[in-house]
C-alpha cells in the first residue's frame, strides 16, 4: 500500500458521525453578509448559503452582536510555511539542502539521511523532530482568517519517525495531522511519536502527553498519555499497549574520557532493543547520534569534546519505544594519551631499575607520567608532569607490585586524559651461582632461588655459550656433577616463576679447573754400585 492515508478527523472514540465542524462568527455594527462573506469565505458567492443556514432575512442590514455558524469547509485560507529551526547532518527538501531559518511551503518534502535530523516549527507554534533516515511531506499548512488563529496542518510521513509537540487546537476548525501508509494520528495539544517501517509499513504511534486519535480502516482509538499502538497496513489500530517506563540512568558516568566510548545500562526486563541518543542541548533539538542496539551496552564514537546529553528508552517486541531518561555528561578524550609500549599489562622486571615508554601523540608537548603502588592511585610514588620524549626510567625499585600511566599535555597545558593503567611487578635480580669443589671428584654450584621456582642450568666452554658442555632442568637452585677436566668453564642460571614468567639469564660466572702437578723425577745409580754386595766375596 503505497499511498498515504485518507486524513480522519480526530475522534475520541467514532462512535456516530460528529456535526460539520463550524466557525461561530459574532456580528459587529454595519456588518453585512455579502462583506462577512468576503472577509471569510473561499468563494465568497456562497453568501447564500451562510443566509439560509442562519436564516437571515435581511442580508444587508445585520443586527449587531447576533451570531453567524460558519461551516469550517467554506472558510478561506491562507498558506503558511513551516520554520526551520534546526538541522544536523544529511537533510534536504526538494533535493537542496536545509539551512537553520529556511521557510517549508506546503507540499514541499524534507528527507533525512543516516545521521539527519530537522527540528521545524509550524506555523500554530507546534514543534515537529524529523529525525534520521525519514521522508515527510507537508500536504496542509493553512491559516484561517479568524481572530482566534485556527491552522490546518497535515504532515505525511512515509518512512522513519517524527516526534511532536503540537500547539493546543484553538477553535473548531484547527487539525493537526500525520497521516502514514497504514494509519492517521490526529490531536489536538499533545506531545506524541510516529514512525513508519519502511519495509512492513507499520505504523506506530507512541503518546507521552495528553490524547490521539488513531485512525486506520474505519476504525479510531484513542490512545493517552502512556499508551501507544500499532497498525498493520489495511488493518484497524491495535488495543493500546502501555509504554515501558524510563531505564535507570543513576549510574551512568558523568565523564567520558576516550574517543570510542560507551554506556553500560542494567539490563530492563521485557526490552527487545534500547534506543540510546546523543545531543548538545536537553530539548534534544540538537541530535549528533542516534543508536538502536539489541544489548543495554551501547557505544559511540567521531564526537568532539565538550558536555552531551544523552536520551535512552526502550523497545519492546511490539516495536513501541517507551518514556526515555535523560542523562548529562562530558566528554575530554583529548588530547589522546600515547600507545603504551613497555612494560606490558602484568609485565614482570627483575632487578631495581625498569624503563617506562610509550608512543609520540599528536599534539602533544609533553607527557605527565605516574607511577603508584595502588590501581586508583591514591598512593602516588612518582608524579612527573613534565617528561619530555617517548620515556621514562626509574631506579632503586624495590620487588613489589607497581601501576602506572601516562597523560598527554599540549603546550597551552591542555591535560588530555590518562592512558589505561599498567600493572607491573618488579621482582629482584637472578642470583648469581657460587662455585664450591666438595673434593677432588666432584664440583657443586649452588645459588639464591625462590619457593617453587624451576631453574634452567648451563655450562659451557666459552661466555657465549656456543659449545655447551650440558643444559639441564632443575627443580632446586643446586646442583653437583663430577669435577671436568682441567680448562676454563662458564655457567649461568635461568628461573622460571610459579606463574610461568620466564626471567633473565644471571650474569655468567667463570671457573678454571688448573692442570694437576708432574710427578716427581725418577733418580738415577751409577752401575758399580750395583756390585757393592759382591765385594766380601772378593776379599
Amino acid at each position: 500500500m503505497s499511498a498515504l492515508l485518507p486524513l480522519l478527523a480526530y475522534a475520541v472514540p467514532a462512535c456516530a458521525a460528529e456535526p460539520e465542524p463550524t466557525y461561530t462568527y459574532v456580528t459587529q455594527r454595519g456588518d453585512t453578509l455579502i462583506g462577512i462573506s468576503q472577509e471569510y469565505l473561499e468563494n465568497p458567492a456562497l453568501w447564500n448559503r451562510l443566509q439560509k443556514l442562519n436564516r437571515v432575512r435581511e442580508p444587508r442590514r445585520m443586527a449587531t452582536a447576533r451570531t453567524l455558524k460558519i461551516p469550517v469547509r467554506l472558510l478561506r485560507t491562507t498558506p503558511m510555511p513551516a520554520r526551520v529551526v534546526q538541522v544536523q547532518g544529511d537533510a534536504t527538501s526538494g533535493g537542496a539542502k536545509i539551512e537553520p531559518g529556511s521557510l517549508v511551503l506546503p507540499g514541499a518534502d524534507i528527507k533525512t539521511g543516516d545521521d539527519g535530523f530537522v527540528m521545524l516549527e509550524l506555523p500554530d507554534g507546534s514543534q515537529l523532530k524529523v529525525q534520521a533516515q525519514s521522508q515527510v511531506r507537508f500536504d496542509r499548512l493553512h491559516a484561517y482568517p479568524t481572530p482566534t488563529g485556527m491552522y490546518d496542518s497535515s504532515i505525511g510521513l512515509t518512512g522513519g519517525r517524527i516526534d511532536s509537540r503540537a500547539a493546543p487546537q484553538r477553535g473548531p476548525g484547527s487539525r493537526f495531522e500525520i497521516h502514514t501508509p497504514s494509519a492517521a494520528a490526529g490531536v489536538r495539544g499533545t506531545d506524541f511519536r510516529v514512525s513508519v517501517d519502511p519495509q512492513s509499513e507499520a505504523t506506530r504511534s507512541e503518546v507521552l502527553e495528553g490524547v490521539v486519535g488513531v485512525s486506520a480502516s474505519n476504525a479510531t482509538v484513542p490512545v493517552g498519555a502512556g499508551f501507544g499502538t500499532v497498525v498493520e497496513p489495511n488493518r484497524p489500530p491495535s488495543p493500546p499497549r502501555r509504554l515501558s517506563g524510563a531505564p535507570d540512568v543513576s549510574r551512568l558516568p558523568a565523564l567520558q574520557e576516550r574517543i570510542a566510548f560507551r554506556f553500560a545500562l542494567a539490563p530492563v526486563a521485557d526490552a527487545a532493543a534500547y534506543r540510546a541518543r546523543i545531543a548538545v542541548d536537553r530539548e534534544f533539538n540538537n541530535v549528533v547520534a542516534d543508536v538502536v542496539s539489541k544489548n543495554p551496552d551501547t557505544g559511540f564514537s567521531g564526537l568532539a569534546d565538550g558536555d552531551y546529553w544523552l536520551a535512552v528508552r526502550t523497545i519492546d517486541a511490539n516495536g513501541l519505544e517507551g518514556y526515555e531518561a535523560r542523562h548529562p555528561f562530558r566528554l575530554k578524550a583529548r588530547p589522546e594519551p600515547p600507545f603504551i609500549r613497555e612494560p606490558q599489562d602484568r609485565a614482570v622486571s627483575r632487578g631495581s631499575s625498569a624503563t617506562f615508554a610509550w608512543t609520540l601523540a599528536e599534539g602533544a608537548d609533553r607527557y605527565h607520567f605516574q607511577l603508584a603502588r595502588d590501581p586508583g592511585f591514591a598512593d602516588v610514588l612518582v608524579d612527573d608532569a613534565a617528561v619530555k620524549g617517548d620515556r621514562r626510567q626509574l631506579g632503586g625499585l624495590r620487588p613489589a607490585g607497581y601501576h602506572w600511566r601516562v597523560a598527554s599535555v599540549r603546550s597551552d597545558g591542555d591535560h588530555g586524559p590518562f592512558s589505561s593503567v599498567r600493572e607491573f611487578t618488579q621482582r629482584a635480580a637472578p642470583a648469581n651461582p657460587e662455585l664450591q669443589l666438595a673434593d677432588d671428584k666432584t664440583l657443586t654450584v649452588s645459588w639464591t632461588g625462590e619457593p617453587g621456582q624451576v631453574f634452567r642450568f648451563q655450562i659451557a666452554r666459552d661466555p657465549d655459550f656456543a659449545s655447551l658442555i650440558e643444559e639441564t632442568t632443575l627443580n632446586e637452585p643446586r646442583i653437583t656433577r663430577p669435577k671436568p677436566g682441567p680448562g676454563s668453564y662458564y655457567v649461568r642460571t635461568q628461573a622460571t616463576d610459579p606463574d610461568g614468567f620466564v626471567g633473565p639469564y644471571s650474569s655468567t660466572q667463570r671457573f678454571d679447573i688448573p692442570q694437576p702437578p708432574p710427578p716427581p723425577p725418577e733418580r738415577s745409580h751409577p752401575w758399580w754400585l750395583l756390585l757393592l754386595p759382591l765385594l766380601p766375596l772378593a776379599l
